[in-house]
């Protein structure tokens, strides 16, 4: 019997013979395609077909790549390489085309035991699905592809690990600045203001130098590139220009002191700010929020929830490609139950119902 797609659970499965001339040349087949829709099954079941008659006919030139091999030819980027050398350690013999869905999870579960689906997603699936795009590239095996994690296992990890995963967001607001004021060196208020004005994100504000300043006499600031977005000019309003001005570039701690390791906010990275960041919120008695729920978080909910900003408006100068992201994600509600009652309550009835 030919190579058959059918249905096993969420997956989708492929068993049969694959044949050349009406008569079977290998083994009985009964493998998961690691699809969940039947046209990536029939996709899988194609690219074995190829595979197999290839065999057949020139034997097999290179052995099957195994995830070890896979993982050395794909270039990934540092932290990706880091975080998948676990799996590589445990799984490398394992050859890319005996990975499926099933295997995926059960890699997951042993590797990062207590992380998120989300965590497992980036760290591990994401990775494993560029080396599985490198694998199929040499020739030495077939196309596959990994399912994703749904809503029940993200809830259901969560609960065995004891901790929800996608907590809400808290935007920052100009009281919160206010309060960081107080505990925050003058640079690290100025980096939380700057985001918070800007829609900027972390990245993008430790990696400002000099030249993204050069413009200030005219209140403009580059914002330097990030998520897709070109550098960007925009104008900010005179008081945040001026502590702009007041800042003296400095060099990251440990890097050459050379005119172009200058940073505008002194930090080398990201992660730069983390550890003044969390003790000055310590200090100061207030929610400890991280730089993006300070910034872009705070921005969106301080111009359009509490300020009236038209959407328009917002995602333009915050540099918001999708319109809908910003709604579902950045701009939060505040007060909703309070607000609708009010409304409510507020609006006039009918003479039938006074």
């Amino acid at each position: 019997m030919p190579l058959k797609a059918y249905k096993r659970g969420k997956t989708w499965w492929a068993k049969g013979r694959v044949e050349f001339n009406d008569r079977p040349i290998t083994e009985y087949i009964r493998e998961s395609t690691g699809a969940s829709e039947k046209a990536g099954a029939e996709d899988w079941i194609r690219n074995r077909t190829e595979l197999e008659l290839r065999r057949y006919h020139f034997g097999d030139e290179q052995p099957p790549i195994t995830l070890e091999e896979a993982a050395l030819l794909t270039d990934l980027d540092p932290q990706s390489a880091k975080r998948i050398v676990p799996v590589v350690e445990l799984y490398g013999k394992k050859r890319i085309n005996d990975l499926n869905s099933e295997i995926i999870r059960e890699i997951c579960r042993t590797v990062q035991p207590n992380n998120s689906t989300d965590t497992w997603r980036r760290w591990i699936l994401v990775p494993l699905k560029k080396i599985a795009r490198t694998a199929t590239s040499t020739g030495r095996c077939h196309k596959i592809e990994f399912d994703g994690f749904n809503n029940l296992e993200r809830v259901t990890q969560d609960k065995k690990r004891g901790k929800q995963s996608r907590p809400p967001k808290k935007p920052g607001s100009r009281e919160w600045l206010a309060a960081f004021k107080t505990t925050a060196s003058p640079t690290l208020y100025v980096l939380a203001r700057f985001m918070f004005e800007t829609a900027s994100r972390v990245g993008q504000a430790t990696a400002m130098t000099p030249y993204h300043l050069s413009r200030l006499d005219e209140n403009i600031v580059m914002i330097p590139c990030a998520k897709g977005h070109s550098e960007t000019e925009l104008e900010i309003d005179d008081t945040l220009a001026n502590l702009l001005r007041s800042l003296e570039p400095k060099t990251p701690r440990g890097w050459a002191k050379k005119p172009e390791n200058l940073r505008v906010f002194g930090y080398a990275s990201k992660d730069g700010p983390t550890k003044a960041w969390n003790s000055a919120c310590e200090r100061a008695n207030i929610t400890r929020l991280t730089r993006h729920e300070a910034g872009r978080h705070g921005f969106a909910t301080e111009t359009f929830t509490r300020k009236g900003v038209d959407l328009k408006a917002c995602t333009e100068y915050g540099r918001w490609a999708d319109p809908m992201l910003f709604l579902k994600t950045y701009a939060h509600a505040e007060e909703s139950t309070e607000k609708v009652l009010t409304a409510i309550r507020t609006t006039p009835v009918q003479k039938n119902e006074e």
